[in-house]
């Protein structure tokens, strides 16, 4: 479930040449796609989930570096294809080997890995806009090829990026998407209300665009004199939690977190209402839950949701 508003607050980020010129050619692609389809099931979703692929290569690519400098040895969860030296290469001219690497890791459901959590439940996305628009497919590539996210800059530079493709695809669609949007100031205030505080473990059951959960990662940083997102180890490790029913959103809400610096966002796909609840809260409960009730979804008084909760509603 979205919980922004298009209407975004001013940022300090500046656009200089090169930016804007990604910023104007993903426009372009937004824009051709427009007029063919639904964007978010035909473009941003893809998007999303090719950004993920490549954090996935970067996180790997860092990981062996790092073992490598202890005489470790590495084993890599990512195929040849998805390794951040594939991305070195024009990746247009391997967009079929792209599309089947992911769907191997699909079929064997590697999901449990540190970086293949985040890209096997958005890996069906990619797959399917690789099957059905090859041309828009091997056009994103190409676009994700340019960015370098590498560096907690050029991280920024693609969550500004991608929250531009995301917010032109909802003022451009409006209510076709069939979700609801809640405004940001409707979400600064309930972050004023709930205060979260360092340390807390802070969950969303239906994050949507992952608004709310990366919204107050970055309140926390810049109330506690931490800096950017990228130097407080409690938010990028083990303080994000959440659940979103919707692939696409999930998608999108995954790729904020994890351009915003959360390394570990403990994000699922799946639905919290049909999720028991656990008898130890102080195994896995948490200290700050922000949520907008999933509006759209129905349950009747047969649904296996009302046995996990002990007061009916």
């Amino acid at each position: 479930m979205p919980k922004e508003s298009p209407a975004r607050e001013e940022s300090v980020f500046r656009w200089d040449v090169s930016s804007t010129e990604l910023r104007n050619d993903l426009r372009a692609m937004l824009d051709e796609v427009a007029s063919q389809g639904d964007p978010l099931d035909r473009w941003l979703g893809p998007l999303a989930g090719l950004l993920i692929t490549k954090w996935a290569a970067n996180e790997e690519s860092e990981r062996e570096a790092l073992l490598a400098a202890n005489d470790q040895g590495f084993d890599p969860e990512l195929p040849e294809a998805l390794r951040l030296s594939a991305w070195e290469t024009p990746m247009s001219d391997h967009a079929d080997s792209v599309s089947e690497a992911l769907r191997g890791m699909i079929a064997h459901d590697g999901a449990e890995g540190t970086v293949a959590r985040y890209l096997v439940p958005v890996a069906p996305l990619v797959v399917r806009a690789a099957k059905y628009s090859p041309s828009m497919f091997k056009g994103l590539l190409t676009w994700v090829r340019r960015l370098d996210l590498g560096t907690p800059q050029s991280r920024v530079l693609a969550d500004k990026l991608f929250d531009d493709a995301l917010f032109a695809t909802l003022e451009k669609q409006g209510k076709l998407l069939g979700q609801f949007v809640t405004p940001r100031p409707v979400v600064d205030f309930m972050l004023e209300l709930a205060k979260p505080e360092p340390g807390e473990r802070i969950y969303d059951p239906c994050f949507g665009y992952g608004g709310i959960l990366v919204g107050a990662a970055r309140r926390l940083c810049s109330t506690t004199g931490t800096g950017p997102l990228g130097d407080g180890v409690h938010f990028r490790r083990s303080g994000i939690f959440g659940v979103e029913v919707n692939r696409f959103s999930f998608a999108a809400g995954v790729c904020r977190a994890l351009l915003a610096g959360i390394e570990r966002p403990g994000l699922e796909l799946g639905d919290a209402l049909e999720r028991s609840l656990s008898g130890d809260s102080s195994s896995d409960g948490f200290d700050c839950i922000l949520a907008v009730p999933p509006w759209g979804r129905q349950y009747s008084s047969h649904t296996s949701a009302e046995s996990s909760f002990p007061f009916p509603s």
